[in-house]
């Protein structure tokens, strides 16, 4: 008898959802944690965002998407100082695909961080982040994109343990937790405000202290 092929999950969040019975609870302990983290930046670092913030209020509305990526969220990666060598880096543009409940997941991820194998290769991946110049309207949902990327992060780690996302939206970041079936989602910063532009620095730049400290 011939074997059933698998169904191609699209990207849809009611259907995601149904298909992974994923849970929105009202209180969400990971988020709560990864958001609430602060650091001291040094002085060009504090002139260096300053700079970008002016930047950035005047010009991000009228940015596509591959400007929004190079004027905006390559120098936030940069500030972050995330990657620690042979333990965490960053890797764009990347494909991730897992057959899960015999489901066909697949996506083209804008941004992943995890550890690395030799030759560039990404091992296991913790955060992701998908990148939409405009609103959800009439598109491919960046939400929907980064929740299928957690999805097959969390069936290939199989470690229990909370997966991170971000999805941007022009000015908006929304960051997002998924443990088991349990999905939070943060009210969005805006970075055109300078203090919710640290803060996205600061919840970037927490990656590396939440992966290290799981290794």
């Amino acid at each position: 008898m011939k074997s059933q092929s698998p169904t191609r999950l699209p990207f849809d969040l009611s259907t995601i959802a149904e298909v992974f019975d994923i849970q929105t609870p009202e209180h969400c302990t990971e988020l709560t944690h990864w958001l609430n983290h602060s650091y001291e930046l040094a002085s060009w670092e504090n002139d260096f965002l300053a700079t970008l913030h002016e930047k950035s209020k005047k010009k991000i509305a009228y940015w596509n998407e591959e400007e929004l990526k190079m004027h905006l969220i390559s120098h936030l990666f940069y500030m972050a100082n995330i990657v620690v060598n042979n333990k965490i880096d960053i890797y764009f543009k990347r494909k991730l695909s897992q057959q899960i409940n015999n489901y066909a997941l697949s996506v083209i991820c804008d941004c992943m961080v995890a550890t690395p194998k030799p030759f560039n290769k990404p091992a296991a991946p913790y955060f992701f982040l998908q990148e939409f110049k405009k609103g959800k309207s009439g598109q491919i949902d960046p939400e929907a994109q980064m929740l299928i990327a957690m999805l097959i992060a969390q069936h290939q780690n199989k470690d229990g343990k909370p997966i991170y996302g971000s999805y941007v939206i022009g000015r908006h970041w929304y960051f997002t937790t998924l443990l088991g079936n349990q999905y939070c989602q943060a009210n969005p910063f805006d970075a055109t405000i300078k203090k919710d532009l640290y803060q996205i620095v600061y919840v970037l730049r927490a990656l590396k202290d939440l992966i290290l400290s799981r290794l």
